[in-house]
Order: C-alpha cells, then structure tokens, then sequence
C-alpha cells in the first residue's frame, strides 16, 4: 500500500514557507489541527499525516 494513503498525508499551506510536521497525540487524528492550520497556512507549509490505526 502506498505511504501516503496509509498516514493519510496531507500537504497544505505556503509553498515557499518553511515546513511544519504536524503530528497529533495518541487517539486523535490530523483533525485537532483544524482550528490552527487556517492560520499557520499563510507563513508556513503543512504536512499533516495519521499514525496508522489512527484517523
């Protein structure tokens, strides 16, 4: 299976900022990052992934 179909990988925000790897706790999924990637999306760019089993 491919990596990223299986973490769900995400790669949002500014193409040219820095990168950001979000990674969430355990029993949660890339969306408790919700309410923060509106915001971080204008400076930086986003990979946001689910552990596997997670999400």
């Amino acid at each position: 299976m491919n990596v990223r179909r299986r973490n769900n990988v995400a790669v949002t925000g500014c193409a040219d900022g820095p990168v950001l790897l979000l990674a969430h706790g355990f029993g949660c999924d890339q969306n408790m990052w919700r309410l923060l990637t509106p915001t971080l999306a204008k400076s930086y760019r986003m990979v946001l992934f689910d552990y596997v089993g997670s999400g």
